[in-house]
């Protein structure tokens, strides 16, 4: 019975806290740099650009996001990159801006007919986990700012990589400041938020 009354409860609770604003969910699509947002404007050809679906939960001020991009950057390669990641966000209005950190790898990929991944690092090393692979992958700080539009929201995020290993065994946490800023990449986002 009170496993019935909690979940009852909850039920009635998590709607409203959605139609509150405090929970958001969206799905879309995004268009992504794959190499520096330098690299890719020195010359722009638009295979310097990845496209792929975006998901993001936000709760009160935390917000996930995962994302694929599918790019074909050069002859006889195709990668699925991948990332995940946690940000912080503050709404005013119809704007939110957040900062956060987040992990990137490959999904899976196709070089010269070879099939690469899925792991993190590149690694044609298939009897090595997916989790094993996560632990020799950088950590990336991001950078996003959003405009709702009704139930569309518009975004943009900046991530750039650090020297910060996942998997190190001793943590230095000084390299959680990125060596070059303007290493990062370049991300515009439209998702559709069911609440």
């Amino acid at each position: 019975m009170k496993k019935l009354l909690a979940a009852l409860l909850l039920a009635a609770i998590l709607p409203a806290v959605a139609f509150a604003g405090l929970i958001d969910v969206g799905f879309g699509t995004n268009i992504s740099t794959v190499q520096t947002v330098s690299e890719t404007f020195e010359g722009f050809d638009a295979v310097k650009l990845g496209f792929g679906p975006e998901a993001r939960l936000k709760i009160f001020f935390i917000e996930l996001n995962a994302k694929a991009v599918l790019n074909a950057n050069q002859e006889d390669v195709l990668m699925l990159h991948g990332t995940v990641g946690a940000s912080l966000c503050l709404e005013a209005g119809p704007f939110r801006i957040g900062v956060g950190a987040q992990s990137e790898g490959i999904v899976f990929g196709s070089m010269n007919g070879e099939l690469i991944g899925p792991n993190f690092i590149s690694s044609q090393d298939f009897e090595r986990s997916i989790f094993e692979n996560f632990n020799d992958t950088y950590l990336y700080l991001r950078a996003n700012a959003d405009i709702k539009l009704g139930r569309l929201l518009l975004g943009v995020d900046y991530i750039v990589p650090t020297d910060f290993l996942f998997g190190a065994a001793e943590k230095d946490f000084s390299l959680l400041l990125p060596q070059d800023w303007a290493a990062g990449k370049l991300s515009i986002s439209l998702l559709y938020c069911l609440f």
